[in-house]
């Protein structure tokens, strides 16, 4: 498995993977294009630091991808990286390939002084599980957003 940053190249195969990914039952909301191309323009952009757009490969073949966003969490008083999305398509699942995903980016990150964070629906356990053995924790309380 390879693990790299987006590229020029990888639109389309992140467009079709992230509707995919809203398509299905992990998501509450249903696929957005403009958000797409928002994400993956942000992620290309060499000049934005709040998003990190990457892809992962097998055999040099694109077989899912991860979004990360940068900011600050004044709870803990420091940067946070905020793993948006982690999306693998179906025939690699259950390869342990999440668990290579987060040790890249806990590698990458590990100079910096920051917490992780992420999202998961509370009825996906096996994945809340896979979470749970690197070190992610329930927070109690509920998030609310303004569209």
């Amino acid at each position: 498995m390879n693990i790299r940053l987006f590229e020029e190249k990888d639109k389309d195969t992140y467009i079709k993977m992230a509707t995919e990914m809203y398509s299905s039952e992990a998501c509450i909301h249903g696929p957005n294009q403009k958000a797409f191309e928002g994400n993956f323009n942000g992620a290309i952009d060499k000049n934005n630091i709040y998003c990190t757009g990457l892809i992962i490969e097998e055999e040099d073949k694109p077989i899912g991808y991860c979004l990360i966003s940068q900011s600050w969490a004044s709870e803990f008083g420091k940067r946070m990286n905020f793993i948006e999305e982690i999306y693998l398509v179906k025939e690699s699942r259950g390869k342990g390939y999440v668990n290579q995903i987060f040790y890249w980016i806990f590698e990458h990150y590990k100079k910096e002084d920051c917490v992780f964070r992420l999202e998961v629906s509370p009825e996906n356990k096996e994945v809340m599980n896979i979470y749970k053995k690197h070190k992610f924790q329930p927070l109690e309380y509920l998030q609310m957003v303004r569209l």
